[in-house]
């Protein structure tokens, strides 16, 4: 497993801010996954608090899904459904595929043939802190059944929890694109700190509700946490 270009990126400012324990834990994951998954393509890390997403895929040439390839209307997947479309632009179902649009094989064939290439199942576990979730890993697969019947083996491996684990929610590897935007929000992170004391000895509150009280800011502005940290301490001075 090895880093995406952005997410390399990111682990570059991690270090800077003296992050070492984070790249290593992401480290850890990747190498605890591959032996754990056969036909691993990806794992993503994402902290909720910080927004921060960082993505491995695999080096195996079998498996590596290639950049941001999304195949709308062909599954990519060799076990996938199979959809046909008439003349008049309706799907139709192959012979034992629910018609129902509400049904989860309906739903599972559909979100199938818009799956990034070479994924054909994922699995999304929690990190929790008692009931708290700070983050999720996510793990991605070039087969239909690669998590089957393991999500408890998986979880304490990676320190996750299997209690809500979720299959197939993501796959068109959405946490890819995602881990595009942390090494921009790597860098305002200084920026939102400063803002989070200020707030917090201003208001006389705790970090979490100046937090809280930034992020409330930026929503009612439109604008990122970072831009209202950085107008915030610019009125400031």
């Amino acid at each position: 497993m090895e880093p995406i270009p952005e997410t390399r990126e990111s682990i570059g400012e991690l270090r800077r801010y003296g992050g070492e324990e984070l790249v290593d834990e992401l480290t850890r994951m990747g190498e605890a996954a591959e032996r754990l998954v056969p036909g691993l393509v990806g794992l993503s890390l994402a902290l909720v608090q910080d927004g921060l997403t960082f993505t491995l895929v695999s080096t195996d040439p079998e498996v590596a899904a290639p950049d941001a390839v999304l195949r709308v209307g062909e599954a990519p997947c060799r076990d996938a459904a199979a959809t046909t479309v008439t003349a008049e632009g309706a799907a139709q179902c192959p012979e034992g595929r629910p018609d129902d649009v509400f049904s989860e094989a309906r739903w599972l064939a559909d979100a199938q043939a818009q799956a990034a290439h070479g994924v054909c199942s994922t699995l999304s576990l929690p990190i929790l802190t008692g009931e708290e979730v700070i983050g999720t890993v996510n793990l991605y697969a070039s087969s239909s059944d690669a998590f089957a019947g393991d999500h408890q083996v998986l979880a304490d491996a990676l320190g996750a929890s299997a209690s809500t684990a979720i299959t197939n929610a993501d796959l068109s590897f959405e946490t890819r694109r995602e881990a595009g935007a942390t090494t921009a929000r790597l860098r305002d992170l200084d920026t939102i700190n400063q803002a989070v004391g200020y707030l917090s000895t201003v208001h006389g509150v705790g970090t979490a509700a100046a937090r809280h009280l930034l992020n409330g800011a930026a929503a009612r502005a439109g604008i990122t946490q970072g831009q209202a940290a950085a107008a915030l301490l610019a009125v400031r001075r």
